[in-house]
C-alpha cells in the first residue's frame, strides 16, 4: 500500500493527475498512512486516464477493477508466477538494461508520454 500511495504522490509532484483506485479501498491497517484517505474505491476505472500503472499484481484480473481492458498499462510486479499482460512490464525493462542498444530504443519516451496527463495506480491489496 505505501509503495502506491508513493507512487501516486511522486506523480503529482511531477505535475500530473494520478490516482489510486482500489477495488477494496484502504485496509483498515493502512488507512493512517499519509494520502491514504485520498484513495477511490470502486469496482471499475472511469475516466479520461492515459494510463494504467498496476503495481504488485501478476494479472489484470488480480485488481478486479473493470474499465483496465483497453488502456495503456504498466505493470510494477516481482511476482514470478503472472505472465506478461501490460503495454510496459517488468521483463521489458530487464531486457532493455542488458543490452545498451535496447536500452535507447526502449520504451522510455512512451512511458513519458503515456504518464504526462491522468494515470491511474492501481494495486492489489
Amino acid at each position: 500500500m505505501g509503495s502506491t500511495l508513493a507512487c501516486c504522490q511522486i506523480l503529482r509532484a511531477m505535475g500530473k493527475n494520478a490516482d489510486v483506485i482500489l477495488h477494496d479501498g484502504v485496509p483498515r491497517i493502512y488507512q493512517p498512512l499519509p494520502f491514504a484517505n485520498t484513495v477511490v474505491k470502486a469496482d471499475r476505472v472511469n475516466g479520461n486516464y492515459d494510463a494504467a500503472i498496476i503495481l504488485e499484481c501478476d494479472s489484470i484480473q488480480r485488481t478486479r477493477l473493470e474499465g483496465l481492458e483497453n488502456r495503456f498499462l504498466i505493470s510494477i510486479d516481482h511476482h514470478v508466477s503472472g505472465r506478461p499482460f501490460a503495454n510496459v512490464d517488468p521483463s521489458m525493462l530487464t531486457r532493455a538494461v542488458s543490452a545498451p542498444a535496447a536500452r535507447r530504443a526502449t520504451s522510455a519516451g512512451e512511458l513519458k508520454t503515456a504518464t504526462d496527463r491522468n494515470p491511474v495506480i492501481s494495486r492489489n491489496r
